[in-house]
């Protein structure tokens, strides 16, 4: 293969240079073999040449600039392979996409998108980084590939031999662009994927931090004895007792805590200076025992009947984790009392909270329990009230009926159970009471009888799902049905009687609500009247009780 003239001599020195470029109606590449002799002749030819038409999906001018720029490394690579009787020595490359490939390939940091980085990936594979140059797109023989030539422009273009700088001795390249930042290539083009960095601080983990995940105090204490034991049994020394475990725990956690939020001023009392004014331990006057406990100083030093845990309780901060696991266990252990209670437990337990009325009321708040005990009952929304309370009609037309008592009465030697049964006027809310001996349907017959022969016909009668009221209606009904009197007289009164829902007592509120208050008038009569309570007593106390209400 003779690519020289036959006047060049031996090739001392070959180099290949390929050029790419890039348009909107296609992309090409071609390369050129660069001979150099022992008398330095140069000589530069077309080795091969590769066009290709633009995608018809759109895209930019960078990433064809960039495909341009993976066919020339492809193509350079094939004529390497192929001249194997040729040694070639260098490979130079050449675009003129301004800087942006350049910026590609020569940016170590891979945060491209997929398209960008497969290709940058691909060139890098193949070739190095440091053998791309820019070249003016005048001294760019791949325009011509990319943009056409007509035959004309052919002869006398530089598409054959390639542009002046390579037939030089040495060659000397156009200048170079600075090489582009990162920074530079985010505001430049939009193949940059956009990063989110964090950042982290790592704190050295301590025991108290760990001590945050429990939730219950006993546990706690009792992972600590564990944690001690554990050590002992590598250090092979005896293994602690339960109780004796729970003790030195308990004072590990709370020197510990003490540690962490009374720093200073254990720093000052072991120096044997005086609190600062501003601390929150100023006027509790705390000591420093010899188990390393910051404790209360307080007056009760000379006292022989308190435990010394009562007279100088341990100091413990109002705002941690492990005081409120403090006030949750002796909470709990006060079967939930208020405030008081379980400050009490903690007093008397040997523990004195900065601050602990506000830190123990924090804590009672969130309890659940509590919230279940000592919750206020909502106030339902009423429903309006039915036409039968509002109608303009004559007492007892509408009327509320209920049954209550009973109440012990002697008749000689004799203790009976006697009733009560009250109706209510829907409409003016008057009530009329009979006594009843029993709470069969025939006393309550007998009572709406005597009802109606004083108080006038009813229309309506509203009762319970009693079964003394539902049998009432069911013998009413069924006398009507044999008896030709009872029908008459149904027929004159026209009585209707209406239940209410089984098992909602709320529905009869109206009736209800005025037993209690027969109760409580009831009451203070038989205070008032300390006298024996037979039939005929009970009944005057009725008939009193009836006339105190409906004034």
């Amino acid at each position: 293969m003779n690519l020289g003239s036959s006047e060049f001599g031996t090739v001392t020195k070959a180099e290949l240079h390929a050029f790419s470029d890039a348009s909107t109606q296609g992309y090409g590449a071609c390369v050129y073999l660069r001979l150099c002799d022992e008398k330095e002749t140069i000589n530069v030819s077309l080795v091969l040449d590769k066009a290709r038409v633009t995608p018809s999906n759109a895209t930019t001018i960078t990433r064809l600039e960039l495909q341009a720029a993976v066919l020339s490394a492809v193509l350079s690579d094939f004529v390497e392979k192929q001249l194997h009787n040729i040694q070639i020595t260098d490979t130079d490359y050449y675009t003129d996409s301004s800087e942006i490939v350049l910026g590609y390939l020569r940016n170590e940091v891979k945060r491209f998108h997929v398209f960008v980085s497969n290709r940058v990936q691909k060139i890098r594979t193949m070739k190095k980084p440091a053998d791309w140059y820019y070249v003016p797109s005048a001294l760019n023989s791949a325009n011509h590939a990319s943009r056409g030539l007509s035959a004309e422009q052919l002869s006398s273009s530089i598409w054959t031999n390639g542009p002046p700088f390579p037939n030089m001795q040495p060659i000397q390249l156009p200048k170079q662009p600075d090489h582009m930042t990162l920074a530079d290539l985010d505001t430049a083009t939009s193949e940059v994927k956009k990063t989110a960095t964090t950042c982290s601080t790592l704190t050295t983990s301590t025991l108290l931090v760990k001590l945050q995940y429990f939730s219950n105090w006993t546990k706690m204490v009792k992972f600590i004895v564990l944690l001690e034991n554990c050590t002992r049994r590598k250090l092979k020394n005896t293994i602690l007792d339960q109780v004796t475990g729970r003790k030195k725990a308990e004072t590990s956690i709370i020197k510990l805590l003490q540690k962490n939020c009374f720093h200073q001023e254990l720093s000052l009392l072991r120096q044997g200076k005086p609190l600062q004014k501003s601390s929150v331990l100023y006027k509790p006057n705390p000591i420093l025992y010899s188990d390393g406990l910051l404790r209360v100083g307080g007056r009760l030093q000379h006292s022989d009947y308190l435990d010394y845990k009562e007279k100088h309780p341990v100091v413990i901060p109002k705002a941690s984790h492990v005081t409120d696991l403090l006030i949750r266990h002796y909470h709990h252990k006060s079967a939930h009392q208020g405030c008081r209670g379980t400050l009490g437990q903690l007093r008397l337990n040997g523990f004195w909270i900065v601050g602990a009325h506000s830190a123990v009321s924090t804590v009672i708040h969130k309890c659940v329990i509590c919230k279940k005990l000592r919750a206020k009952p909502e106030n339902p929304q009423m429903a309006p009230l039915s036409s039968k309370r509002t109608e303009a009609t004559p007492p007892f037309s509408y009327v509320g009926c209920d049954i209550f008592g009973p109440y012990v009465i002697k008749e000689k030697r004799k203790e009976l159970k006697k009733y009560g049964t009250i109706f209510v006027c829907m409409a003016s809310k008057a009530i009329h009471i009979k006594v009843v001996d029993d709470m069969t349907t025939d006393a309550f017959l007998n009572a709406l009888r005597c009802l109606i022969a004083i108080r006038g016909p009813i229309r309506q009668l509203h009762t319970d799902n009693g079964s003394n009221f539902i049998g009432a209606a069911n013998e009413l009904r069924k006398e009507m049905q044999t008896n030709g009197d009872i029908t008459k007289f149904s027929n004159e009164h026209n009585i209707e009687f209406v239940t209410n829902v089984p098992y909602s007592s709320h529905m009869g509120g109206i009736w209800e609500r005025q037993i209690r208050t027969i109760q409580a008038i009831l009451n203070g009569l038989l205070k008032t009247h300390s006298c024996r309570l037979d039939t005929s007593t009970l009944r005057t106390l009725m008939y009193e009780v009836m006339a105190i209400i409906n004034c």
